[in-house]
């Protein structure tokens, strides 16, 4: 999915398939140096290899010879979460406010206004105010960032070096 706008295909007019795997790609967009949306291939190569690290049941996740560090995990697991989040309230709000269309429609105007890519089924015009706003808001936060947003309204407090809580053990999955 290219994230100029242009196409070539009538979206509207394609398969679930087809539709699926534009979501998809639009989700995980581009590289992180550049201007594309998405969460970046890089973020979602990060909770991939995670993912397959935990499976193999390796603690450290290697990538060319390469230790991740931990930071840039949870980095990565942040953006992935609340974009995943984000998205999810957008399309929840949307169906609320637009019962009767389509739901796939839906979730692939959200996803594309979320990740900045401009692609659209041909619905847009037809939606309501308040259904055109949370794709404008969904537009803004996805722009600027999910992770970005979070921390310009989270309260810095600074981390207390007096003590540090006992580790965690629970089960997971």
């Amino acid at each position: 999915a290219r994230t100029a706008g242009f196409n070539t295909v009538d979206i509207g007019a394609m398969a679930t398939p087809a539709l699926l795997l534009l979501i998809f790609l639009m989700f995980v967009g581009g590289g992180s140096g550049s201007t594309a949306g998405g969460i970046k291939t890089s973020t979602f190569a990060l909770v991939f290899l995670s993912a397959a690290a935990t499976i193999k049941g390796k603690k450290n996740i290697n990538l060319y010879k390469l230790q991740i560090p931990w930071e840039l995990m949870n980095r990565a697991f942040a953006v992935f979460l609340f974009a995943v989040v984000f998205i999810f309230l957008g399309i929840f709000a949307l169906a609320v406010f637009e019962p009767e269309m389509d739901l796939l429609d839906l979730v692939f105007e959200q996803v594309s206004a979320f990740c900045t890519v401009g692609l659209s089924t041909g619905i847009t015009a037809d939606l309501s105010l308040a259904s055109k706003t949370v794709l404008m808001v969904s537009m803004l936060v996805g722009r600027v960032g999910t992770l970005t947003l979070a921390f310009a309204l989270s309260a810095k407090r600074p981390e207390s070096n007096y003590f540090k809580y006992p580790k965690a053990r629970m089960n997971v999955g």
